[in-house]
């Protein structure tokens, strides 16, 4: 295996290179890769490849089987990417790595250098310099990525400036000249390489070419910096001046050169422009990098007022030194609202014009015109932009014909026939870029908090152009504050009319963007901007429109291709806020054909619940959707039939080993509704489910009244099995609230209704609920025994959460029995089922269970990131009883870290908690690490006082090894007194 990264990111395997695709899927590679097989912490893995933004477990695990999906289709070993116990890595050997060959290379050159074989050091710095194989990570962006890069091109300067030492007195000075040419353009404002091409040009005899070099980095350094060259520089240069000095009248070669004419049209930079450092960075990258073949070609495309335009002549501001022959701007109107789409011959004669070309030389077709001006084009360095195209057939023939061109095209549409250009889709900037963005154009702010302005930017929905408009209103009333806009733009019935300023205004821009559309895209985009939801999938948008799927995803495509519809996931559409507004008041759809269309739509969304059990991946697609559907329908009023058939579907839906942060208002809903249906069994149902998500949360009382009022509904209906959930829930409220006994009789009635109806899964829920008590009260042996035959069951049943939650609760016996390779084997078992299911609660909770195997094994910092990220999950998903143990476990690794103050405060919040949620056991635990804290801190009256509490509050409740501890740690403490 050979990864390289010096140029385009590259995995070959015995020679043949592996399609990583792109994005995320190669991050992971080049992430892994450049650590050379050394395990890295999966959430640094996770960040490096999202932004330095946290990632959902499964969204990262599912990104590592596409990469080992990858290296499987080559005949590679998939296992060749470890992700297990909270590590990734990559087994590759580390000199298969061209960076960290690189890096080895300039090492042992430098060792060489040390012991006076400089001869030796310039070979070894050769073969650096020949792994460069251009811009380093290309094919990736993002913020790891151009973190990265810039820290790999800094190394790659600091070869360079060292084989140009070590090579001016030992190669040829045209060599050194043609390297270092070759390179250097790369960093323009490097001092030592540019001073080391100086003296090779001199050495070479081409001291007047050496000057030259001299004036474009003093130009630089002024324009760019407010800075002079350094003292270095400037000495050779006055050396060099002194070498071309000539008697007068003698042919002078340090005469000046006349300046190239020069064309740049480009319309003044933004001022205020903000944000957009991933796509400027790769702009700018893919510019300075010529393609030694053709002009570079990148198509921004997005929708109307995105900010293409702002980002094209921002960037090609910052390339001017780059491009000395030309920088060229040309509007050609293709979705302006006053002009229609310039002809392409008209804006190549406007192009050859700028280039000199008398008008009455420019040929009449356009095949000549385009000829002769990639004629012009050739063998210059020239920046193009071609703002506004229309369409291919606008843009092809304004391609230039030189490899020194780089061109840059904003559209509103896709453009897919312009080969080998580089796409960039800009979408809106994040909130905290839109607000920068917004604060820069206002230029007056009364809102210190931010909380106004932010309501602006949320108002805009972030759009730039709309941000743009909406400051110079604000600018127009300088006596307003943020808070008058605020008020001002929440009365207004249309809000999209509000963003004008002038003759210009998003209404209008809109307005062009359908101006091309068939009839038919026309009127299926009206119809979106009242779909329930920002985010649809091809069925859902085919049940609105009232079209085949087929038909639908040929609509979808065309509004998709003109920035009316984005795609951010495949067959998954969003459109725009302000879009949607603008589609529904430009909408001349009747109201009872609207009517009808959300029918069909509600229709779509109930069917999708109801098919959950036939295809549970596509209802996790749309479960978001559905949740904002019933939403939206309560809003609307008229859909209580559909959001009664939609609840019912769901409550029966959600996996009970997952609830997620809507579940409670969800059953609690589903509850609302079905009290008014004739479905005693499906209430009985939602209110036990309701009651088990209460008790997630920590509501114990809400949770015992619903679970009391299904119990009676169940004295009514036939299906057993509900009461038997029912009683399951009571056992394990009452287990929660420490009263054991109460809670084994409890499950005891459940396990025989379960045995009396053959319910298996009642049956292994039974007997794995009976022994957690047996846990709760510190029987281990008996507590592993009971799970163990739970396990059985699910397994027979092929249920893959139900075995990961038992091998997860025998792990935790395991750990407590020592028996640390057993717990440690069962928690990747499970980690392993849970691969590809979206169960975010399960898996947090088995990386708390390998956070305290860690902590065991006394790795208290790799436990800590595994209770972080826990935590983080536990605290999203509202799983209080998860959280209590988290901060505990938390508690207890600082403690250990000996960070005192840190422990202190997760107990402290640990046993607030508890108290509230009536937990005695974890009530037990954290006055335990409190009390270990002050003695940690030689407090022992103080200590005494909390092992005491923990003692009463263990006893009270019976909790044999909460008992136990709490003793064991007065006695420790009683040793010492009486010594003394």
């Amino acid at each position: 295996m050979e990864l390289r990264v010096l140029g385009p990111v590259e995995l070959l395997i015995a020679g043949r290179p592996v399609d990583l695709e792109s994005g995320r899927t190669m991050a992971v590679i080049a992430v892994l890769g450049l650590e050379g097989g050394r395990p890295i912490p999966r959430d640094t893995v996770a960040l490096s490849i999202n932004d330095d933004e946290p990632m959902n477990l499964n969204t990262f695990n599912s990104y590592v089987t596409r990469a080992r999906n990858r290296l499987e289709a080559v005949g590679a070993d998939r296992t060749a990417i470890v992700n297990r116990s909270g590590t990734c890595a990559l087994k590759i050997d580390p000199r298969r790595v061209d960076w960290l060959r690189f890096q080895e290379l300039r090492s042992r050159a430098k060792t060489a250098e040390r012991s006076g074989d400089e001869d030796t050091a310039l070979a070894r710095l050769d073969t650096a310099v020949a792994l460069w194989q251009g811009e380093p990570l290309t094919g990736l962006s993002g913020v790891w990525a151009t973190r990265t890069r810039e820290y790999l091109r800094r190394a790659h300067r600091g070869v360079l400036s060292d084989w140009a030492r070590l090579a001016l007195d030992r190669r040829d000075p045209d060599d050194i000249v043609g390297l270092l040419s070759k390179h250097a353009a790369r960093y323009p404002d490097d001092e030592p390489l540019t001073l080391k091409l100086m003296k090779a040009l001199h050495a070479s005899g081409r001291t007047t070419e050496a000057m030259d070099v001299y004036h474009t980095i003093k130009q630089r350094l002024s324009e760019h910096h407010g800075t002079d060259p350094g003292a270095d520089l400037q000495r050779t240069f006055q050396s060099l001046l002194g070498a071309t000095a000539r008697p007068r009248g003698s042919p002078s070669s340090s005469q000046p050169r006349p300046p190239r004419p020069q064309r740049d049209n480009l319309s003044r930079d933004i001022p205020d422009f903000t944000g957009r450092h991933t796509e400027l960075a790769a702009l700018l990258s893919s510019a300075r990098s010529p393609s030694p073949t053709a002009a570079t070609v990148h198509v921004i495309n997005g929708m109307a007022g995105v900010g293409k335009t702002a980002l094209a002549t921002h960037a090609a501001h910052r390339l001017k030194d780059a491009f000395p022959d030309g920088r060229y701007f040309i509007r050609l109107h293709g979705a302006h609202a006053q002009h229609a789409p310039k002809d392409p011959g008209e804006a190549l004669h406007e192009l050859l014009v700028m280039l000199d070309v008398a008008a009455e030389s420019i040929p009449a077709s356009l095949e000549q015109r385009a000829a002769l001006w990639r004629d012009r084009t050739s063998g210059i360095r020239a920046l193009l932009i071609l703002d506004d195209a229309a369409d291919d057939d606008q843009a092809l023939p304004l391609i230039p014909g030189g490899s020194g061109c780089t061109v840059f095209i904003t559209s509103r549409r896709r453009l897919h026939a312009v080969e080998g250009a580089r796409h960039i889709k800009l979408g809106v900037p994040s909130h905290n870029e839109a607000l920068m963005l917004f604060r820069e154009l206002a230029g007056h702010s009364t809102d210190p908090d931010g909380t106004q302005t932010s309501h602006l930017v949320a108002i805009a929905e972030r759009l730039p152009l709309a941000l743009r408009l909406l400051a110079n209103r604000w600018r127009q009333h300088p006596a307003w504050s943020p808070d008058d806009l605020v008020v001002h733009l929440r009365r207004t019935r249309e809000r999209i009319t509000e963003f004008a300023v002038g003759k210009l205004n998003l209404h209008t821009i809109f307005l062009a963007s359908l101006r091309d559309l068939t009839p038919e895209a026309r009127s299926t985009f009206f119809l979106l901007g009242h779909h329930p939801t920002p985010e649809f999938g091809i069925s859902a948008a085919a049940a609105l429109i009232g079209k085949s799927t087929r038909e639908t995803s040929r609509l979808l495509d065309e509004l998709t291709d003109t920035s009316l519809l984005d795609e951010p996931h495949a067959h998954r559409y969003t459109m725009h806020a302000l879009l949607a507004d603008f589609a529904r008041m430009q909408s001349d759809i009747s109201p009872s054909e609207l009517r009808v269309a959300t029918y069909r739509a509600m229709d779509y969304y109930t069917e999708a619940c109801s098919s959950i059990h036939e295809d549970k991946s596509s209802f996790a697609v749309e479960r978001q959707n559905i949740l904002s559907v019933l939403t939206w329908a309560r809003l609307q009023g008229g859909l209580e039939i559909h959001e009664a058939k939609i609840s019912r579907a769901l409550a029966k839906s959600i996996d009970p080993n997952d609830l997620s942060p809507n579940t409670v208002e969800l059953y609690q809903r589903a509850v609302e509704i079905l009290r008014n249906q004739d479905n005693q069994e499906l209430l009985a149902q939602s209110l036990v489910d309701l009651g088990k998500a209460l008790i997630s949360v920590g509501d114990l009382p809400q949770a015992s009244i619903y679970i009391h009022e299904a119990l009676r509904i169940c004295e009514r209906v036939v299906d057993q099995s509900v009461k038997g959930r029912a009683l399951v829930q009571l056992g394990v409220l009452k287990s929660r609230r420490g009263s054991l006994t109460d809670a084994r009789m409890v499950l005891r009635r459940a396990l025989r209704l379960f045995h009396s109806t053959r319910d298996r899964h009642g049956i292994a829920i039974s007997i794995a609920s009976l022994a957690h008590c047996d846990w709760i009260q510190g029987d281990f042996f008996k507590a592993l025994s009971g799970f163990q035959e739970s396990l059985l069951i699910f397994e027979d049943l092929a249920d893959k959460p139900g075995q990961a939650k038992m091998k997860s609760n025998i792990a935790g016996c395991y750990y407590r029995l020592e028996k640390y390779e057993d717990a440690d084997r069962l928690l990747n078992e499970g980690i392993d089922l849970l691969d590809g299911l979206d169960l975010k609660s399960s898996i947090a909770r088995l990386r708390t269970n390998f956070g305290e195997i860690n902590s065991l094994r006394g790795n208290h910092q790799e436990a800590l990131s595994q209770f972080n990220a826990a935590l983080a999950i536990h605290r999203e998903m509202r799983d209080r009883w998860a959280e209590i143990a988290t901060l505990a476990n938390m508690g207890r690794a600082h403690l250990n870290l000996g960070s005192l103050g840190v422990a202190s405060a997760d107990f402290h919040e640990s046993l607030r908690l508890a108290e509230k949620l009536g937990d005695p056991i974890k009530k037990c635990e954290a006055l335990l690490g409190l009390g270990d804290v002050l003695r940690a801190q030689r407090d022992i009256s103080g200590a005494e006082v909390l092992y005491r509490m923990s003692l009463h509050a263990a006893e009270a409740h019976g909790l044999i090894d909460e008992t136990t501890h709490a003793s064991g740690r007065l006695a420790e403490i009683a040793g010492p007194r009486e010594t003394r």
